[in-house]
């Protein structure tokens, strides 16, 4: 899993689709979308474009396992480009770009 935060952007590369779907799977941990630097998740498709989701969508979309405190620090959501949302979730997607200098979440 490939995690970076710059500027409030933090960016994950989604390699390959792993739904018949066309729902991708991505990993996420607490620590990363509870970060107070971070603003926005840019997913970096690795057959297509990038998109934006704010951040208040997606610990909207995610609100259930956030409020769970034995929810664990990691969990697989689903992120459907096609239907604009997460777990299900109705969420905002804008373009984004495909590749910008990063640094580590720590």
């Amino acid at each position: 899993m490939n995690q970076r935060i710059e500027d409030g952007t933090w960016t994950m590369n989604l390699p390959q689709r792993r739904r018949g779907d066309g729902a991708w799977i991505a990993w996420l941990d607490r620590e990363s979308i509870v970060h107070p630097r971070f603003q926005r998740a840019r997913f970096v498709l690795a057959e297509g474009p990038a998109v934006l989701i704010s951040a208040a969508d997606l610990r909207r979309a995610l609100a259930d396992w956030l409020a769970d405190s034995n929810g664990g620090t990691l969990r697989p959501f689903t992120i459907d480009f096609e239907h604009n949302t997460v777990n299900g979730v109705p969420v905002e997607m804008s373009p984004g770009s495909q590749s910008a200098p990063s640094q580590e979440v720590k």
